[in-house]
């Protein structure tokens, strides 16, 4: 191998330590693929330049180009014009970079394939990749081509988590160290020879500046070996407020987050405008309860126009395990014991409403307002209890015609908004419930719910990148119209005040997986985090709504009743093994067979033929991560390109040695063949023939490097001079003897090759592009023949 080939696997190692400090970033490796692939592409391009002449600002252009073009095939396919890119798909990648810059502003590490962040991603590889070419073999400057590296490298330590960052760390140090010992060796390879002045004086003794070199070389590995271990930001993360942890934004309804070590708490806070779910598949608890149900944490009263928050009511120790407060009338005892595996922070899961903690109760202290509980150390870590809720007994046809509450002295506290609420939002609720033809409390509520979840208008995402904009939630209601629970129990919350109704967002977990092996067990999970708004309703208390279109049921008092096999269940439409999952597809309408698509259950029970002028056909989901699909096809392409690519090359060169021997007419012409062949194998597995070097110049320089047999080498060359140039040529038994020597002298120099020049003699198309750029060998005269 030489040395511009090692110099160039070098350089590459670090590009791929590189790409792999991705993965400190990413949630997922979907990215390596086009990642990988682009800076291959770049790779090649930039060597395919060199070798056509193009000098290096034009080979930036033609990079930038490839670029452009690579991008628009991978993100952008279905905006191409015959393959080629248009201002579409150009427009596409800008806007889809622009999302994901905004998103930046609330996501952390590990944070989702968004397109934006994998093209920026593919981008930066790439412009490594093509600096790195031109930097090393044109512009010899190997630390003008680690700058992009370093950067990536270091700005991923900063901003990416992971346990492996500090081996991360030191892999991409020694990648470093060895293209830059490389890359001087190659340089220095090509200034020439090395000839001493006085080849029988002894060595001169090493200068002072070569005693320091090494000493700075030791120094600088000692402290990248050491560095890692006494640094704390290596194990924390460098800016804490990029870094997740415990007490900081949470997972699931809220921004989502959790400790470092596992557990993982639920922020107690929701915010109007998109964060980062970072809702994880870990269990968090396991409860085994009479009948599924919401298990709620908190419950929140304060909203100042983008946050929703916990009222300061106060709290309470629980003394007997009774929790307070009052219960309203037709209640059924719902009996939950928790276990509480991974869950962190400092609220405790029940449904609602918590009565009595029979068992554990000294670990708790209840809101005075609300009754949520929450441990009386901070920490609600390990914990294992038992709770008696009293939950509402609901049916539809009896709230229909039940009368929304009056909290006393606290209704304004459930009714207030901000002073500069938006009041485009009443008159969008009041215009929706008009057309739903709702007329009771209940009715008109029931139709809000409608509207987002089953109207079609509205669709589940939780990629939705945040916007600075005051007008965010009217904007999200009549123009974007995509988010996840936040934003439609926002919206739910907001749109139920504006009407006067006293309502509340709790914050909690959908019911979680049935456990097939244990009846009445569920696990919970992170992808199971939840919030969900409730108005308060005369003699029934808090009334649970579900605006969010998921793929799940409304819940069943929210729906006109149908037949039911266990009516006692209010999710008795969930299988065994079957959750409620926070990241289920967006939901079609509910409305049945003979509710046309578009209208949501109130307006088909109105017999309403038209939802009226505001509401918008039902939406097709966007898929932002379409390009998965799409470059999945992109690297099946790849992977054939190579394979034929593998297959080919060798068996067209085979094809070639044949051809020459096939078109040989006389001995001569054989002998020539032999040669050639020889010529083949030496410059791809030993060394190349210079121009203007003859046959026997070019074998004496191998057999004095001993890279063939001196011998069978010579005789060879001699057999091929004498039919190139004598009069009488070959006859067929020195032709024979050419062709045997040929194939002896390609297997001792196959046996004696590095595996290097193995796979060059076998897979470089570099003999066959210039066998085809050569002339043709002239004809032997007739005279040889004869």
């Amino acid at each position: 191998m030489g040395t511009e080939a090692r110099a160039r696997l070098a350089l590459g190692g670090v590009l791929l330590v590189t790409l792999l400090a991705f993965g400190q970033l990413f949630a997922g490796s979907d990215y390596v693929g086009p990642a990988l692939l682009g800076a291959l592409a770049a790779a090649g391009a930039t060597m395919v330049c060199r070798r056509l002449g193009a000098g290096p600002w034009l080979t930036l252009w033609v990079s930038l180009i490839g670029l452009a073009w690579y991008l628009c095939i991978v993100f952008e396919s279905d905006e191409l014009f015959y393959g080629l890119p248009s201002p579409q798909a150009a427009a596409g990648l800008i806007n889809s970079v622009t999302r994901a810059v905004s998103a930046s502003n609330a996501d952390f590490a590990p944070v989702p394939m968004r397109p934006g962040y994998v093209t920026m991603t593919v981008a930066g590889l790439w412009a490594c990749t093509t600096l790195g070419e031109i930097a090393t073999f044109r512009w010899r400057r190997p630390l003008l081509a680690s700058l992009g590296p370093i950067a990536l490298v270091a700005f991923l330590m900063i901003v990416g988590q992971g346990p492996l960052a500090a081996l991360l760390a030191l892999v991409f140090v020694a990648a470093l160290l060895t293209y830059w010992a490389l890359e001087s060796t190659h340089r220095l390879r090509s200034w020439g020879r090395w000839v001493g002045a006085w080849t029988n004086r002894e060595g001169d003794t090493d200068g002072v500046t070569g005693r320091v070199a090494r000493r700075m070389g030791l120094g600088a590995v000692t402290a990248a070996l050491v560095a890692p271990l006494i640094v704390p930001a290596f194990g924390s993360g460098v800016l804490t407020w990029r870094t997740p942890v415990e007490g900081g934004p949470g997972s699931g309804a809220g921004s989502g987050s959790g400790p470092g070590g596992g557990g993982r708490a639920i922020d107690p806070f929701v915010d109007l405008q998109p964060k980062l779910l970072e809702q994880t598949e870990a269990e968090l608890f396991t409860v085994q309860a009479d009948v599924p149900a919401y298990w709620r944490l908190v419950s929140l009263t304060q909203f100042d126009g983008q946050t929703w928050t916990p009222g300061r009511f106060g709290t309470r120790p629980v003394e007997d395990g009774l929790v307070g407060g009052v219960s309203p009338e037709g209640t059924r005892d719902v009996t939950q014991t928790y276990r509480l595996t991974g869950l962190r922070g400092l609220y405790a899961p029940a449904a609602e409403k918590p009565a009595e903690v029979t068992e554990g109760g000294e670990e708790f202290h209840t809101d005075v307002e609300t009754q949520h509980l929450q441990a009386a150390d901070g920490s609600v870590a390990d914990l294992e209890y038992t709770v008696r809720s009293e939950s509402p007994d609901l049916d539809y046809d009896t709230l229909r015609t039940a009368r929304v509450g009056d909290l006393g002295e606290n209704q304004d506290v459930y009714t207030q908004l901000p002073s500069d609420y938006d009041v485009r939002i009443l008159h969008l609720a009041e215009r929706w419930i008009d057309q739903a033809g709702a007329t009771t409390d209940f009715d008109r509520l029931v139709a809000l719910q409608d509207r987002f979840q089953s109207s079609g208008e509205f669709l589940y995402s939780e990629t939705v990148a945040p916007e600075d904009d005051d007008d965010y939630l009217y904007r999200f209601l009549t123009q974007s119209r995509e988010g996840y629970c936040q934003q439609f129990a926002t919206a739910f919350g907001v749109m139920a005040r504006s009407l006067g109704y006293p309502t509340r967002l709790s914050v909690g977990f959908l019911p979680g997986n049935s456990d097939p092996e244990e009846e009445g067990t569920y696990v919970v999970r992170g992808t199971h985090a939840h919030a969900w708004p409730e108005v308060y309703f005369e003699d029934y208390g808090w009334v649970s709504f579900e605006p969010t279109p998921r793929s799940i049921a409304s819940l069943p008092h929210t729906q006109e009743p149908l037949p039911r096999i266990d009516a006692g269940n209010p999710f008795s439409d969930i299988g065994p093994g079957l959750g409620l999952d926070g990241r289920n597809n967006p939901r079609a309408g509910v409305g049945g067979a003979a509710c046309p698509e578009g209208l949501t259950q109130a307006e088909c029970q109105a017999n309403l033929a038209n939802p009226g002028p505001d509401a918008s056909l039902p939406r097709v989901p966007t898929d932002d991560f379409a390009w998965q699909q799409r470059f999945a096809v992109i690297w099946r392409v790849a992977l054939v390109l190579l394979a034929l690519f593998l297959l080919l090359v060798p068996l067209l060169k085979e094809l070639r040695t044949r051809r020459r021997y096939g078109r040989a007419k006389s001995p001569s012409g054989l002998t020539a063949a032999a040669f050639s062949q020889f010529l083949d194998d030496a410059s791809e597995l030993t060394l190349g023939r210079a121009p203007s070097e003859s046959a026997i110049a070019y074998v004496s320089r191998l057999g004095r490097r001993q890279l063939v047999s001196p011998l069978q080498a010579g005789r060879l060359a001699f057999l091929y001079e004498r039919a190139e140039y004598s009069a009488p040529g070959t006859s067929e038994g020195q032709a024979d003897e050419a062709r045997r020597l040929a194939r002896m002298l390609r297997k001792s120099m196959w046996t004696q090759a590095s595996w290097w020049m193995r796979l060059r003699r076998l897979f470089s198309p570099t003999g066959l592009v210039a066998s085809l750029r050569r002339s043709p060998r002239p004809k032997l005269r007739s005279r040889r023949a004869a």
